[in-house]
């Protein structure tokens, strides 16, 4: 094939194709497995120590996450913006990271479709909201549960008071009315011995 006359135009669309179909093998050919292992084997885990940087960040994430289960709404609620925004932050930083990236890398590891920072920054971060949101659920859960007792507990109350209240010498007297008055009839006894 002579390329010698072709533009640049039809240069970009060929490097183009080829990647594409490439992209398309490795996705096919390989195991997710063996994709894994080729991503792992691609970065330079002993030059960039900045990653477990942000490893460590996403542990101290979880962690936080974890000990706020059983605080208050509002707590949780701001975790959970704070980790939205890491989350939702990630092109912003992919973008900022591909630039500098000689600043504290060994090579580029920020493409423009950020897979990278998909796998290392986004999808941790995702899990943990996941996680999250596990917690709030089982928490609502148990404030209506709570709830729905307290609203049991109030309906008895009243439902005793009105009894009480109606009890008085005829028909419709209960042996719990008749307890209570022999009780309350007791105690003015004392009170005059």
């Amino acid at each position: 094939m002579d390329t010698s006359d072709w533009t640049t135009e039809q240069v970009l669309e060929f490097a183009k194709r080829d990647a594409t179909q490439q992209g398309h093998r490795l996705q096919t050919e390989y195991t997710f497995t063996e994709n894994a292992l080729g991503f792992y084997h691609a970065v330079a885990w002993s030059k960039d120590r900045w990653i477990f940087c942000i490893f460590a960040i996403q542990i101290l994430t979880l962690v936080a996450v974890v000990c706020a289960r059983r605080a208050e709404v509002q707590l949780q609620a701001l975790l959970f913006l704070i980790v939205v925004a890491f989350a939702g932050g990630a092109s912003i930083l992919n973008a900022w990271a591909h630039t500098n990236w000689e600043l504290f890398s060994s090579q580029d590891y920020f493409d423009r479709r950020g897979t990278f920072m998909s796998v290392i920054w986004t999808a941790p971060f995702i899990l943990i909201l996941l996680i999250q949101l596990i917690f709030m659920v089982k928490l609502t859960a148990d404030l209506a549960v709570k709830a729905g007792r307290l609203k049991v507990r109030a309906n008895i109350r009243k439902n005793q008071k009105q009894k009480n209240a109606s009890v008085g010498g005829g028909e419709g007297e209960s042996s719990a009315g008749e307890d209570k008055t022999k009780k309350t009839s007791r105690r003015k006894k004392k009170k005059e011995q």
